[in-house]
């Protein structure tokens, strides 16, 4: 099964993949808009959701997405809600 975790480099995301790669039928796809700082992934990507998300998808003929992406600040959410949503 593959399964394409976006985000994959922030809090959330790190530990979803943590958790899911010690299940072997599991076969992970992670991308995040920063480099990979955690090495050692062969199949991790950097990505833009508004660019380059369609084009994972369909060319990694995924079965499952995680999007475990977001801001990481709250209090820039707070007061700058619409800058997530353009």
């Amino acid at each position: 099964m593959r399964i394409l975790i976006i985000g994959s480099e922030g809090f959330i995301g790190h530990h979803i993949v943590s958790n899911l790669s010690k299940i072997n039928e599991f076969e992970l796809l992670t991308c995040d808009k920063k480099p990979n700082s955690r090495g050692g992934d062969s199949h991790y990507m950097i990505c833009s959701i508004e660019n380059d998300l369609n084009n994972i998808i369909a060319e990694s003929k995924i079965d499952y997405c995680i999007n475990a992406s977001g801001s990481g600040s709250v209090p820039y959410s707070m007061t700058n809600p619409n800058d997530h949503f353009n």
